[in-house]
């Protein structure tokens, strides 16, 4: 019997989730990286602003105190810090966030990892919400999210 598109989805879910792995700020700060390597795979608006070279200077120069919530797996890779808002409070948002240019969702499987990532019990301690930049209008990898999150939540998007 041929396998079903939803079915590919599930394995490709499945096998995500088995390879889900936390990374290190020391394994990530390299030229050839897991991050690296996912962010020159994915189209992205201003794919220089995805790599590490952006991302981490940017953590080490403006909150080097923040949490980083990093993680790879399948080829892609999740990357957050963890900052508290008053009135909002824990919020997990791109490791550079003062222009918001880089995508926090790099590799084919973004989304599966994000979904896994999400489902840990210390990320739902961690933060109830997440933000998310660099995504494309009219994206497949926009769409994708939008697809996944919507029962999950409320989504909002800024212009």
């Amino acid at each position: 019997m041929p396998e079903t598109p939803r079915g590919k989805k599930a394995e490709a879910r499945a096998a995500v989730r088995a390879g889900l792995r936390a990374c290190t700020f020391a394994e990530l700060d390299r030229p050839d990286s897991p991050w690296n390597r996912a962010a020159e795979q994915t189209a992205q608006g201003d794919p220089f602003c995805c790599r590490t070279e952006w991302g981490l200077s940017f953590h080490e120069a403006f909150h080097p105190d923040r949490p980083l919530h990093l993680r790879e797996g399948g080829g892609s890779v999740v990357l957050f810090a963890e900052h508290t808002y008053a009135g909002v409070g824990p919020v997990l948002e791109p490791i550079e966030s003062l222009w918001f240019f880089g995508c926090p969702l790099l590799g084919t499987h973004a989304v599966e990892l994000l979904e896994a990532f999400l489902d840990e019990p210390e990320t739902r301690q961690a933060a109830r919400s997440v933000l998310l930049s660099g995504l494309l209008p009219n994206s497949p990898l926009l769409r994708s999210i939008a697809s996944r999150f919507r029962s999950r939540g409320e989504i909002v998007r800024c212009k």
